[in-house]
């Protein structure tokens, strides 16, 4: 299970997530959270890319961090990705 919380700034982002992995561990399951803010990094650092010379990928951040949720088995793990996106 996956759930992507966006919004402005103060619109109670931290507050939602905090709450939902709290009450999901008062039940029993465990959550991880993985928190990124994509505005920190370039596109590039964030999604990866792909060597033009080489053709081979390069896994950014979000990527990576997709790819350990999709390792995980089915039923056993319940996983939350929060992207703070700051508006200016």
């Amino acid at each position: 299970m996956g759930v992507v919380i966006v919004g402005p700034s103060g619109s109670g982002k931290s507050v939602l997530w905090k709450m939902l992995q709290h009450a999901m561990q008062k039940v029993g399951q465990t959550v991880r959270t993985y928190v990124m803010n994509p505005k920190s990094m370039p596109r590039i650092q964030l999604l990866g890319h792909i060597d033009i010379d080489t053709r081979e990928w390069s896994d950014g951040v979000l990527t990576a961090a997709s790819r350990a949720v999709v390792k995980e088995p089915l039923g056993k793990t319940k996983f939350f990705f929060y992207f703070k996106i700051i508006f200016i």
